[in-house]
């Protein structure tokens, strides 16, 4: 039946979150293609984006929902720049100087990915454009009335298990670790450097008493979600 359309392959991605969210994407072939493991590493990487941006859309969603007509989400956000990294407005967590020197750079990288880069070396451009910044934030381009460009950083870290012996920063950790990803995908998925991830790691499964992922995989399975 799908040859008939000219499908004669699919491929698939999934993207799931630590808190359990699954984002499925399915894309037809017009032949069979027998994927790389360079071209396994870059949807890898692009999952990680497809559920950043899942996932940020959902939170903008239930931002809306109540009983006015148009809700405010700008509490979402927690600091607006410019494309060259300069900090225009900074609140809450982003107000810190090392806070705002991981947004900057993030917004320099984002800017450099998006210019003749992806075409001259795409697995650069994709290799420094993170899915996150510092865990928490995902850069969403902003025009302003007269044209101009902003990136305004979002809160988007994922929602996690209930482990009240972590740190918000360990549950995200272990929340990955848990679904099987390897430390250097972890670190693209939060923004993180691989040292920080696994040192992070290591604390957590000490702080748990556990000395194996499959044990922390059957760990998060007997823990819900937490509630929104």
């Amino acid at each position: 039946m799908l040859e008939h359309f000219g499908c004669k392959d699919m491929l698939g991605v999934m993207s799931i979150d630590p808190g359990g969210s699954v984002l499925g994407l399915t894309i037809p072939l017009p032949q069979v293609h027998l994927l790389s493991r360079r071209e396994r590493g870059q949807w890898d990487r692009l999952a990680a984006h497809l559920a950043a941006g899942h996932r940020l859309q959902r939170r903008q969603l239930e931002a809306t929902r109540g009983p006015a007509a148009e809700a405010d989400t700008s509490d979402l956000s927690d600091a607006i720049l410019r494309v060259d990294g300069r900090m225009e407005h900074a609140t809450a967590s982003a107000k810190t100087a090392g806070a705002q020197a991981s947004l900057r750079d993030a917004a320099i990288a984002m800017d450099r990915a998006r210019s003749s880069l992806r075409c001259d070396d795409p697995d650069e451009a994709l290799s420094i454009w993170r899915a996150l910044v510092s865990g928490r934030w995902s850069l969403v381009d902003k025009f302003d009335s007269d044209g101009r460009r902003y990136l305004v950083a979002h809160r988007n870290d994922p929602r996690t298990r209930a482990l009240t012996a972590l740190t918000e920063r360990e549950r995200l950790v272990t929340g990955y670790l848990a679904l099987g990803h390897s430390n250097k995908r972890i670190a693209y998925e939060l923004g993180l450097s691989q040292s920080a991830v696994s040192e992070v790691a290591q604390r957590s499964l000490a702080k748990l008493g556990i000395s194996s992922r499959a044990d922390l995989a059957r760990l998060y399975a007997r823990n819900a979600p937490e509630k929104p």
